[in-house]
């Protein structure tokens, strides 16, 4: 019994007496600051409102640009592939009401498996889904490009990063601003 009571007080005081706080110099302090006010979140959706954008290919290649035009009530979600030599093999997209609604895991990365909309591709430059603009205005496109030269890539079209540790990303359409 003295045993179980020296190791219930002991723990807890081990455990409180290895705890520190390493204090930040100011130098580390601002570089953190400075990324963080840099890298474009949820919250700047400001940042991440478009009608088009690019498509960008292993996080530094742009293949190609994305245009969602509304016809009707349908969004028309338009892939197109202008970089020499490559060419769609998959697609996935996911349109939803707001962020949180995108499917994604709890660190905050996208669940690709998991968008509702996805397409397999004969090598393709060109691809336009066609989808309800009642599925909301937040989307995030995911895709697949072969270069001969190169293995397939991961695409995203730009926009705002997924809060997780990949470079997913996904924007929000502006029916309001849509060119003319």
């Amino acid at each position: 019994m003295r045993k179980q009571f020296f190791m219930v007080l002991t723990i807890p005081i081990l455990l409180f007496a290895s705890c520190e706080v390493e204090k930040l110099d100011e130098e580390t302090f601002h570089a953190i600051d400075a990324k963080a006010k840099s890298t474009p979140t949820r919250q700047n959706m400001a940042d991440c409102i478009v009608t088009e954008t690019r498509l960008i290919a292993g996080q530094h290649t742009e293949v190609g640009n994305l245009k969602v035009a509304i016809n009707g009530s349908f969004y028309e979600i338009t892939l197109n592939i202008t970089a020499p030599g490559y060419c769609l093999t998959e697609t996935h997209i996911a349109v939803a009401s707001s962020y949180e609604f995108l499917p994604q895991s709890k660190s905050g990365n996208p669940k690709v498996g998991n968008f509702e909309f996805s397409e397999s591709h004969d090598c393709s430059t060109n691809y336009t889904y066609r989808i309800p603009v009642s599925k909301g205005s937040v989307i995030a496109v995911h895709g697949v490009v072969e270069n001969a030269s190169r293995p397939s890539e991961t695409i995203w079209a730009q926009g705002c990063d997924f809060t997780g540790k990949s470079w997913a990303m996904y924007f929000h359409f502006d029916k309001n601003n849509i060119p003319g």
